[in-house]
């Protein structure tokens, strides 16, 4: 018997008024995000890249970041260890969006900083629980 319950929208429970920054190279798992944070009912903004992502996320202080590893120049990696030391971000919980998915990563992941990870591709179950696991509520 098959215990997993098939994922429906109806049965989402949305946090409003939280931002979530979402950083992601890739335009087609922007699209994905950017439907699926929607349809969740919460506030977005993207940055395709780690210098406005931080830039960002200091000017906005979202409640979660959803944080892609392998970007080009400066990766996810690199960029949680600048958020995390920086006082203004430090407290903002990440997430690794990543197709990463062997020991070594997820170690790495959670001693950069990371608060979880998705592993590439997800379910849109999987992202929701995600982000509600994680963020801090006010």
């Amino acid at each position: 018997m098959d215990t997993k319950q098939d994922f429906k929208t109806k049965d989402i429970v949305s946090i409003p008024n939280h931002l979530i920054l979402v950083v992601e190279d890739d335009e087609d798992n922007q699209l994905l995000l950017q439907y699926a944070i929607s349809m969740f009912g919460w506030e977005y903004i993207f940055a395709i890249n780690a210098l406005d992502a931080i830039k960002m996320a200091r000017v906005k202080q979202p409640d979660i970041i959803l944080l892609d590893i392998v970007m080009p120049n400066i990766d996810g990696f690199q960029t949680a260890s600048l958020l995390k030391n920086n006082i203004y971000t430090q407290n903002i919980p990440l997430i690794a969006v990543t197709g990463l998915v062997g020991r070594e990563e997820k170690n790495l992941i959670f001693a950069t900083g990371f608060n979880g990870y998705l592993s590439k591709p997800f379910a849109l179950d999987d992202l929701h629980n995600a982000i509600v696991s994680n963020i801090v509520i006010n």
